[in-house]
């Protein structure tokens, strides 16, 4: 599965974007390793765990602090705070 965000700092527009995958294992749902990117770059990457991605993770954008969090465990859905800037949902 891939989400992409998209977030303008400082006149420039950066790409946010989470990749990870998804199997079942014995009735569960188990979420594959996975990784954070931003403008192409990987900044974080985890390893398959049942939870799916991380809980929370703190990063940087530019010269701002982000955090991507994960909401809830059964649909796996993330949402990108970048404190102070409006954040757009592409993918």
């Amino acid at each position: 599965m891939i989400t992409k965000w998209s977030a303008k700092i400082e006149d420039k527009q950066h790409i946010v974007e989470v990749r990870y995958g998804s199997r079942v294992i014995v009735d569960l749902v188990a979420m594959e390793a996975g990784e954070l990117l931003v403008d192409d770059r990987l900044v974080e990457r985890w390893d398959s765990s049942i939870w799916g991605p991380p809980k929370e993770i703190c990063f940087q954008i530019g010269n701002k602090k982000a955090v991507l969090r994960r909401r809830g465990i059964l649909h796996q859905n993330l949402e990108l705070l970048v404190p102070g800037l409006k954040v757009t949902r592409i993918k």
